[in-house]
C-alpha cells in the first residue's frame, strides 16, 4: 500500500497545483480584463473629447483664424453676388422669389458667420498688436520713431528746427 499511498499523494499534489494554477490564472485574467476595460473606457473618453473638440467651431476659429476668415470672406462674396447684387435674371423677376427665400432662410446663419469673421479678424489684429507692443514699463524701440512732432510755419514734421519736439530719452 505504500506505493498506492504515494501515487494517491502525488495525485493530490498534482490536483492542488492544478487548482492553484487555475486560481492564479483566473485572478490574472480578471485583472487583465479590468485593465482592458479601463483602457477601452479611457480610449473611448479621449475619442469623444477629440471629436467634440474637432467640431467645436468657436475653438477651431480661435486656433485657426485665417482659414475661418478666408471662408467667411468667400461666403460674404458669394452672398453678395447671389442675393445683394442680383444678376439680370433676378432683376427681370425670374429668380426674385427664390433669392429672397434664400436670403430669408439663411439670414441668421450668414449674420452669425459674419459676426464670427469680424470677431476673428479683430481678435487676430489684437493678438498681432500684443506681440508687437513693447512689454509694460519698457520704452518703445528706437526704430519706432522719434516721438510726437509739431509742425511750425515753413517747416514740415521731421525736419530740424524749433517746430520739432525731441524724443523722450531712452533709459
Amino acid at each position: 500500500m505504500g506505493e498506492a499511498e504515494s501515487l494517491n499523494q502525488e495525485s493530490m499534489d498534482i490536483r492542488r497545483r492544478i487548482d492553484q494554477t487555475r486560481e492564479s490564472l483566473t485572478n490574472k485574467l480578471e485583472a487583465l480584463e479590468g485593465e482592458v476595460k479601463d483602457t477601452i473606457g479611457d480610449a473611448k473618453e479621449s475619442m469623444t473629447v477629440a471629436v467634440e473638440e474637432m467640431f467645436d467651431i468657436e475653438k477651431q476659429a480661435r486656433e485657426h483664424p485665417w482659414p475661418f476668415f478666408a471662408v467667411s470672406v468667400l461666403i460674404g462674396v458669394a452672398y453678395s453676388a447671389l442675393v445683394l447684387r442680383a444678376p439680370g435674371a433676378v432683376r427681370a423677376g425670374r429668380l426674385k422669389v427664390k433669392m429672397s427665400d434664400l436670403n430669408d432662410r439663411f439670414q441668421q446663419e450668414l449674420k452669425e458667420v459674419a459676426d464670427l469673421a469680424i470677431g476673428t479678424f479683430f481678435g487676430t489684429i489684437r493678438d498681432i498688436a500684443r506681440e508687437l507692443a513693447p512689454p509694460e514699463g519698457r520704452p518703445p524701440h528706437p526704430a519706432a520713431g522719434p516721438g510726437p512732432l509739431v509742425e511750425s510755419e515753413g517747416r514740415g514734421p521731421g525736419r530740424q528746427g524749433p517746430g520739432r519736439v525731441p524724443p523722450p530719452p531712452i533709459v
